[in-house]
């Protein structure tokens, strides 16, 4: 039965190409590609058909630092595969089983990992696949751990720090909804039935409450359409999105670091396994996972097939953060581009969760402050009503 691939491939001048062909079997479809004269990068069947899985950087870096130390010290890979099986949690055991058997087939490790049912970071496939025509395979699979362990650290402490300011939001909002949309009404009405004006402030306070009461319904499913609507178009809006993230003040050049430091990460990890600079370019680009970095980096691609420096590429396309630029300047000047990528996503990495920790530590006691004060104002609105029954209060 034919079904659609999906490939990445180089020409003969080194520039890559994407598109399409039908074929029976991933084979037929890599035999069919090089016909063309390409040599391919990446096939892959449309997720939909293959029922991708979704699994953790650190799952993978603890797989891969298993494999790597098996390997390393002269066991077969699918003997060291069917070792490491046991450490893996079960969905994505069931892919590692799957690669064990396409690469006792005769398959390379890389084309098994590819064909894989799970999503891969970009810089997986070209890593293996250098390390294996290098005869480097234990090295390549040290140094992918060691690359999606620092990009699962770097994903865990920006979780953490976004933790406690995400339960202050919930919460603060939670209880003005619930005094706004609860409270003051019934407040309102028990003051009424007194026999008691309600002053000016309690007024304000439950006309806004109404108005909320009255517009929760169609402004919850607005909502909901507009989240349908955005979940549908998802890839349409997404580069659009980032791009407007990238421009906003403070916050755009926080996402920019963070894009950068996986990108140089990526890019130096594939340079030093031996990998050709488009091939790690194209990698490095899905790595930075920002629609908007992704599509400077390509531009900048295609300067250097023109010919141009990588670094004035990057620079002109305003793709990384500058630092970066300036680590990958020096790199090229000194032969060492791939050790001073890894260097430049190491330091971006590390201001960038300096800089989040910092404006945190300015945001949790805004945030403190506009909540609070306005769960002040509410009560301060429930004070006065009370001293309009009780005037001797």
């Amino acid at each position: 039965m034919s079904m659609p691939f999906r490939y990445s491939a180089a020409d003969s001048t080194g520039k890559v190409r994407r598109g399409s062909i039908t074929a029976d079997t991933r084979e037929e479809a890599l035999s069919e590609i090089k016909r063309q004269g390409l040599f391919p990068i990446r096939v892959r069947t449309p997720r939909r058909l293959m029922g991708v899985r979704t699994v953790r950087r650190r799952e993978l870096a603890v797989v891969f630092q298993s494999l790597s130390s098996l390997v390393s010290v002269g066991v077969p890979f699918d003997q060291a595969l069917g070792a490491t099986i046991g450490l893996a949690p079960p969905r994505l055991a069931t892919a590692l089983e799957a690669i064990r058997q396409s690469v006792r087939r005769g398959q390379p490790v890389a084309t098994a990992f590819a064909e894989a049912p799970i999503r891969l970071p970009g810089a997986v496939t070209g890593v293996l696949r250098a390390g294996e025509q290098g005869s480097r395979l234990g090295e390549a699979l040290e140094q992918l751990a060691d690359q999606l362990e620092r990009e699962a650290e770097l994903t865990s402490k920006l979780r953490s720090a976004l933790a406690y300011p995400a339960l202050i939001l919930v919460m603060g909002l939670g209880s003005l909804l619930v005094m706004g949309g609860v409270v003051i009404p019934r407040f309102a009405v028990l003051i009424q039935d007194l026999g008691a004006d309600l002053p000016a402030s309690t007024s304000a306070l439950l006309a806004v409450s109404q108005l909320f009461r009255r517009l929760a319904a169609p402004g919850l499913t607005l909502m909901i359409l507009l989240l349908g609507v955005a979940s549908w178009q998802r890839d349409a809006l997404r580069p659009h999105l980032h791009r407007l993230f990238l421009k906003t003040p403070v916050l755009g050049d926080l996402r920019l670091r963070l894009a950068s430091a996986r990108a140089c990460s990526t890019l130096g990890g594939m340079l030093v396994a031996g990998v050709p600079v488009m091939t790690a370019l194209e990698a490095c680009r899905e790595a930075a996972a920002d629609a908007e970095v992704g599509a400077r980096i390509r531009n900048a691609a295609t300067r250097v097939q023109h010919g141009d420096r990588l670094a004035a590429s990057l620079e002109r396309e305003g793709a990384l953060h500058p630092v970066a630029v300036q680590m990958i300047l020096l790199g090229e000047n000194a032969g060492q581009l791939g050790p001073l990528c890894q260097k430049a996503g190491e330091r971006l990495a590390s201001e960038t969760d300096r800089s989040i920790k910092a404006l945190i530590s300015l945001l949790e006691p805004a945030m403190i402050l506009v909540l609070g004060g306005a769960i002040a104002l509410m009560a301060a609105g429930l004070l006065r009503a009370v001293y309009s029954v009780r005037p001797g209060l």
